[in-house]
């Protein structure tokens, strides 16, 4: 093992690639800076040749032109400046490092030659093959059993002579390593000046095998406005759409307010399936990329269905991909029937398809927003439970409709975008830690939009039956910035999870579990899950049962555990249906006034033999 092998390189990378990406950037500068001479006397002739109103304004536009063209010029330029010092760098400690390890080797190889010397003058005690900075001790003068074992005074002396001679050797390759050593430290230096230089200009890419790597270079892009980011990727909006997809959401939120809107109908047609799924970008530029998708998708769906059925494609003719295909293509084709004329935002309330993902065998994952989330004060998303998907998504929306209604400046998303347990899978977390990441990447970017749009907001968590068990762990892992939650007959929190956990206020955690929900409670007994309606956990109650409002009127009680039912009539006396007590108070925590909400009951223990009354 070579004496530098347990140091870091200081010298990796391919200094010729970073000089040619010095050239490129070079290059393109030049490009701009003729093009902005030839823009700017056009622009300077126009406005001197006519005073009317469209030749001025046309002169104004040049001049807007010519000064993108400078800036764009300039941050090739900086680009170039700043890849040429670290090249240079580089190069200086690439030959820097190759004379240290060659020095290193020669130590090596001579400290080789001295062991193999010292073994043949004292065969008997030098046994040991020993490293390059452990020599051998000394023989004392006055040690007379030197002779007994064959060593003349010689033999001794030209012993001790090697061991001086390694232990100098030693000596040179720690002063070697710790050079070497401070070629790293200076390396990393180098790195960190150029990913300084290069943070504040537009840098689509830094070249593969340079230590400022891609990541560093995407995050450049959050210092740059988004005119300039598409006056970079005009002519390649697929190669934005890939840099777009390596990004933050913050970093694409921060871009997308500002991007020209040909350039996003750009993104759209290039590469709609990231545009409608990134998070931090518009959600109505999100909805116009899945609805584009929509025809497309359930061709191919139908395709593969068809093929499995008709014999096409008998490798795949089975029960499972079967029922998987046929999934698929009903889900696309629900999804193409409502939202694929692409006038979901103006219908009343507005629909919109903000997310769609089609990548794993089955339903297709979606979330559906009932009003415009981009400008909404209040933004609520809705986690349901057991069996729920896109194929069953009506039946949602006419809850979250109802929740929306309360207030037209709100949006209420029917989130469906994980995959849902079956019954045999409530007992277990799997699926709800699964879909716990999802919906954490789904806050982050609406966090995100929000933070860049300037968009003061209430975001509220609402989640019945499973979906509680999901929300609950999405919060518990991270901040997520919710200003209230919502449980609806949970199917229970994780027993390491208390309402503290959820980083949000818990007198602004509210749960409920209807008197006649057996469901949920059967839920949390075969699942050994906590109840959040136990006092002890720490939430705030709030009524489902029915009661009698101040103003007289009376509300319904929930009177099984379904969120909604199968049509609008079946949607009476469930969780979300029309005139039940408990979405007239869900529609007072999403919109804060939490004044309003009705008082829950005390919980009532769960007895098992109540099952038989579901």
């Amino acid at each position: 093992m070579s004496a530098l092998s347990d140091l870091d390189e200081p010298d990796k990378g391919d200094v010729a690639t970073i000089r040619s990406a010095a050239g490129q950037h070079t290059a393109d500068a030049q490009t701009g800076r003729t093009l902005q001479t030839v823009v700017r006397a056009a622009g300077s002739t126009v406005g001197s040749s006519n005073t009317s109103e469209v030749t001025a304004q046309t002169a104004l536009m040049l001049t807007a032109l010519g000064d993108k063209l400078d800036t764009t010029a300039a941050s090739h330029e900086a680009c170039a400046a700043a890849l040429g010092a670290y090249a240079t760098e580089v190069e200086s400690i690439k030959l820097e490092a190759g004379l240290l390890r060659t020095a290193c080797s020669e130590a090596e190889r001579s400290i080789g030659s001295l062991r193999v010397t010292l073994s043949d003058l004292s065969p008997s005690t030098f046994t040991a093959v020993a490293g390059w900075d452990n020599p051998p001790a000394r023989i004392p003068e006055s040690d007379t059993t030197s002779l007994l074992r064959g060593m003349s005074e010689t033999d001794v002396s030209d012993f001790n002579s090697g061991v001086s001679r390694w232990g100098t050797l030693a000596t040179e390759i720690e002063g070697h390593r710790e050079s070497y050593a401070a070629l790293l430290e200076r390396r990393l230096e180098a790195d960190g000046v150029a990913v300084a230089a290069l943070s504040g200009t537009p840098v689509s890419t830094i070249v593969s095998g340079a230590q400022v790597d891609g990541a560093t270079a995407i995050a450049a892009w959050a210092t740059v406005d988004g005119a300039t980011f598409a006056a970079a990727y005009a002519d390649d909006p697929q190669a934005a759409a890939d840099a777009l997809s390596k990004m933050s959401p913050a970093e694409v939120a921060g871009l997308w307010q500002n991007l020209p809107p040909e350039f996003v109908a750009a993104l759209i047609a290039a590469a709609p399936a990231v545009v409608g799924n990134l998070e931090g970008a518009s959600y109505t530029d999100r909805d116009r990329a899945n609805v584009s998708r929509l025809q497309q998708l359930y061709d191919e769906a139908k395709a593969e269905y068809d093929a499995i059925v008709d014999g096409s494609d008998p490798l795949h003719n089975t029960p499972a991909v079967r029922e998987d295909a046929l999934n698929k293509k009903n889900g696309l084709k629900y999804l193409l029937d409502r939202y694929g004329d692409g006038l979901g935002p103006a219908r009343v309330p507005p629909l919109f398809l903000i997310s769609l993902d089609n990548s794993a065998p089955g339903v297709p994952l979606a979330a559906i927003s009932v009003g415009d989330l981009d400008t909404a004060q209040f933004a609520t998303f809705f986690v349901p439970g057991m069996s729920s998907s896109v194929l069953s998504s009506d039946d949602y929306l006419r809850g979250a409709t109802r929740m929306q209604l309360i207030d037209e400046r709100s949006a209420v998303v029917v989130w469906l975008d994980y995959d849902s347990p079956e019954a045999l899978e409530v007992p277990f977390n799997a699926r709800a830690e699964a879909g716990a990441d999802r919906l954490s990447r789904t806050l982050d970017g609406y966090n995100a939009y929000r933070e860049a749009a300037n968009l003061p907001s209430q975001l509220n968590l609402v989640a019945h039956s499973y979906g509680t068990t999901t929300i609950s762990i999405a919060l518990a892992d991270k901040e997520h910035h919710v200003d209230t939650v919502t449980f609806l007959g949970s199917a229970g929190i994780p027993n390491d999870i208390s309402v503290n956990d959820l980083h949000v206020d818990p007198e602004k955690v509210f749960v409920t579990d209807a008197e006649e929900d057996h469901l949920s409670d059967f839920g949390r007994f075969i699942s050994g899950r906590q109840d959040p309606e136990k006092t002890g956990w720490g939430a705030t109650l709030f009524g489902s049962d029915g009661s009698t409002l101040p103003n007289g009127n009376w509300v319904d009680a929930a009177e099984e555990h379904n969120a909604v039912g199968g049509n609008e009539k079946d949607d009476a006396r469930k969780y979300l249906g029309e005139g039940s007590e408990s979405l007239y108070n869900v529609r007072r925590i999403i919109t804060g006034k939490y004044d309003l909400v009705t008082e829950g009951r005390a919980p009532v223990e769960y007895v098992p033999g109540q099952w038989s009354r579901w």
